[in-house]
């Protein structure tokens, strides 16, 4: 079976572009900042290399961003808080790198994430597909992962369970970096506790009964009550003067996209709904 590589490559483009920026001081005050673009464009080209060797894949596809982004509509403040923020200065050159060089998806609004959630759980696409990044909402995709930054872990395989647990919990918790912010006074440490103490779900031992890791051990979660994790949540926002509105605004724009959550015809997203 062809291993497919899936990377985010807004993220890799964003670093190699952040590097390449150089300040120079010519005296008297006066500074420039410089970046060679035709060599950092040698840097990623390494860097894609690097990526598809650390995970034996056989091709890559590279996700980007759409400029138009889906989210700001359910939530207008979606990243507000990084207009005005510079970019590195030849980073629209690497990403144009990328699509001149490289198999490359941009889809009308969808996220670099969005694109590489779709990729990973569309059943068209066949392969042994594994999600590169460093980004963690990636874990709320059911699919393989490799995290960069992370390279002792290894392959991770993420269970629809797992997934779906993390979608809730970053839909309570929030992502300042992403300009939402969840549930008031809830963060990362409280929203696990809601959702795995006190309303259904519990880690347990797994023992692989398959691959190069049969006999193993690993922790998976299971759901083990019938009280819903979603009521959980909307009684967390009730709590802090909010109500399921805010908490179904919430958790879409968490929402990393599936193939079951695109409209592969009219190209839209389908709005996730609890």
């Amino acid at each position: 079976m062809e291993t497919i590589g899936l990377i985010d490559g807004d993220i890799y483009a964003y670093e190699i572009a952040s590097v390449a920026e150089k300040a120079t001081d010519w005296g008297d005050g006066l500074w420039t900042l410089h970046a060679d673009a035709t060599h950092a464009a040698v840097q990623l080209d390494d860097r894609m290399q690097q990526l598809k060797e650390v995970i034996s894949a056989d091709r890559l596809i590279v996700c980007l961003s759409d400029s138009e982004n889906w989210r700001m509509k359910v939530l207008p403040t979606y990243k507000k808080n990084r207009v005005g923020v510079r970019r590195p200065m030849i980073l629209a050159a690497l990403k144009q790198h990328l699509v001149d060089n490289y198999d490359v998806f941009i889809r009308p609004t969808l996220e670099a994430d969005d694109v590489l959630g779709i990729l990973a759980t569309w059943p068209k696409l066949k392969g042994n597909k594994i999600i590169v990044t460093k980004d963690k909402d990636l874990k709320t995709i059911p699919c393989k992962v490799y995290m960069t930054h992370k390279p002792e872990l290894g392959v991770e395989e993420v269970t629809v369970e797992e997934a779906d647990r993390w979608h809730l919990i970053q839909a309570m918790a929030g992502d300042t970096t992403d300009g939402y912010s969840g549930c008031p006074s809830v963060g990362l440490q409280t929203a696990e506790t809601i959702l795995d103490e006190l309303y259904g779900w519990e880690q347990y031992d797994h023992e692989m009964k398959a691959g190069p890791r049969k006999g193993e051990i690993e922790k998976r979660w299971r759901k083990i009550q019938c009280v819903t994790p979603w009521e959980a949540i909307v009684s967390q926002f009730q709590k802090n003067g909010l109500g399921p509105k805010e908490a179904l605004v919430q958790a879409r724009v968490a929402r990393i996209c599936r193939s079951s959550d695109y409209d592969f015809k009219n190209k839209k997203v389908k709005l996730w709904t609890p």
